[in-house]
């Protein structure tokens, strides 16, 4: 079972008083790692990288595909190719999208908060000559972030 390791800082405030005088509070904030720790979090970052590098050598691999099919001789080379870097790039996809949701499952907070930071980046890896820039990572790092400010500014409304 994982342990969470906390950093705790304590902030000393002054206010005046209402006689002029001043009184001193101290409080403690905590901010605790991210269930599953920060191994967990660089794992499932290392894959959404991957995904990354892998989406942008399918896609040279496609027009590689329709480049040669593109000629009599090279079409029956070409057009597999093609098919192949077509199915390859969907599987990797899937396989990092489903990660990357679990994780989020997986370590909670505002889950549909990082899924709409998530679909986001989806909808903008849609576009044909966009989707060579790491979407993905970048989607991940912001939804990881966005949902742990959310998490964070809970525990401080609730405090």
């Amino acid at each position: 079972m994982a342990t969470i390791r906390t950093v705790r800082k304590k902030i000393v405030t002054t206010r005046s008083g209402a006689m002029g005088g001043s009184s001193t509070e101290t409080s403690r904030k905590t901010f605790a790692a991210p269930k599953g720790g920060y191994i967990l979090f660089f794992l499932v970052l290392g894959v959404a990288i991957i995904e990354d590098l892998l989406d942008g050598a399918f896609i040279l691999l496609h027009f590689v595909g329709t480049g040669l099919s593109a000629t009599a001789v090279g079409a029956p080379l070409g057009i597999p190719i093609s098919f192949l870097a077509i199915f390859g790039e969907k599987l990797i996809g899937l396989f990092a999208t489903m990660t990357l949701l679990f994780y989020f499952g997986f370590i909670g907070g505002r889950f549909g908060l990082r899924l709409a930071v998530m679909s986001v980046g989806f909808i903008m890896e849609m576009v044909p000559f966009l989707s060579l820039l790491p979407f993905t990572t970048f989607t991940f790092v912001l939804a990881f972030l966005f949902g742990r400010v959310a998490v964070l500014q809970k525990m401080a409304i609730h405090r």
